[in-house]
């Protein structure tokens, strides 16, 4: 396994406000073009 769930909860429990969660590498590429944008 990747432990990814695991990750997820522990990235939920912090919410870090400048952490955006994404449920894939696509999107997390897409969101990081978005950013960049700005």
């Amino acid at each position: 396994g990747n432990n990814a769930e695991q990750g997820r909860a522990i990235l939920a429990e912090r919410a870090h406000p400048a952490v955006r969660r994404v449920d894939t590498m696509d999107g997390a590429a897409a969101q990081a073009a978005e950013l960049a944008a700005k």
